[in-house]
């Protein structure tokens, strides 16, 4: 059982959330890309301001949202 359809919560972040949290130079990554090349080497340290500057719509239609408002 996996507990979303994309590869991690990071491939969730679009790309304002990225860069009103980390800066212009960062980009998002898609659905299935893994963390690390650039302009997507933020550290995963980070993750939590990048979530933090996600705004709830940004996440709409997804598998995610879906799981949060069932909490």
């Amino acid at each position: 059982m996996l507990l979303t359809e994309r590869r991690a919560i990071e491939n969730y972040f679009t790309k304002p959330a990225v860069r009103a949290a980390l800066g212009e130079q960062y980009d998002a990554l898609g659905p299935y890309d893994a963390h690390g090349a650039p302009p997507c080497n933020w550290s995963k340290r980070l993750v939590w301001k990048i979530a933090h500057a996600t705004e709830l719509k940004e996440l709409e239609g997804t598998d995610l949202l879906a799981f949060l408002e069932e909490l």
